[in-house]
């Protein structure tokens, strides 16, 4: 049992050397307007435009750095000519803060290694903001096709996040056309297991000191 608590370790000093472990924290999104929590926090959203564009609202009472991308399924028959604009709110007005025009942009293919999935990379933005209210708007012509939404570029390691991740990851790969099941054939899973063998044996540990201290 101690040897999984030392393997535990080790993997994730791999994960994060390998820059893994930087995962975003995934949210499924099922409505036009979401409110965006901890915006400086590595966060992807997925998204379907269903006939209308999704807003995504950032209100901050601190300045802080501002990070916005684009995804798109590696899927057949994806569409990239997403339009992803800022907007600032200065007084009682709106002022375009940037705008991500997928049509005049080059995508790549990228590989994601921790849950082992696949997107076209879009545009991106990254700047130091104000405190203050932001809107991010997400639409094409036909407000039609799946997109992945990233905001935010610190890593979290709050085990409240790592859970919400573990929870949220067989959402994502239906979202992917995949196998819910293959939600933890990775990486991912690969940790869960040892994270889980570890806990096992601190448990364990701790209850053969109370016991021998009895």
């Amino acid at each position: 049992m101690k040897k999984a608590a030392v393997w535990l370790i080790c993997f994730a000093l791999v994960l994060g050397k390998s820059n893994v472990v930087a995962a975003h924290l995934p949210h499924v999104i099922e409505k036009a307007v979401t409110v965006v929590k901890r915006p400086e926090i590595s966060q992807a959203f997925y998204a379907d435009l269903e006939g209308e564009a999704e807003i995504y609202r950032i209100v901050s009472a601190r300045d802080f750095f501002l990070h916005v991308g684009l995804l798109v399924p590696d899927l057949p028959h994806m569409r990239k000519d997403f339009l992803v604009e800022i907007l600032s709110r200065k007084e009682d007005k709106w002022e375009q803060l940037s705008l991500l025009d997928g049509n005049s942009h080059t995508w790549n293919k990228f590989f994601e290694p921790f849950a082992g999935d696949r997107y076209w990379q879009g545009p991106e933005i990254s700047k130091q903001v104000q405190a203050g209210e932001y809107l991010v708007w997400v639409s094409n012509p036909d407000n039609e096709g799946k997109y992945v939404l990233i905001i935010g570029k610190k890593d979290s390691f709050k085990l409240s996040d790592l859970l919400a991740t573990i929870k949220r990851l067989p959402q994502v790969k239906l979202f992917l056309a995949k196998n819910p099941w293959t939600a933890y054939f990775n990486l991912m899973g690969l940790f869960i297991l040892l994270a889980v063998s570890a806990g096992i044996a601190i448990i364990l540990l701790l209850y053969r000191l109370v016991k021998a201290k009895l």
